[in-house]
């Protein structure tokens, strides 16, 4: 029962984390395409 408690709370971090590396790559993908639009705005 243990293990696998402890494998469900691995399994949601790591989902966690794959949806935060999701959200960090989609918004420099915006970052980026803005950048493009206005290439004097770049940061």
């Amino acid at each position: 029962e243990n293990i696998s408690f402890i494998l469900y709370i691995k399994n949601t971090i790591k989902l966690k984390l794959d949806i935060l590396a999701l959200c960090l790559s989609i918004a420099s993908i915006c970052k980026r395409v803005d950048t493009l639009k206005n290439p004097h705005f770049s940061r």
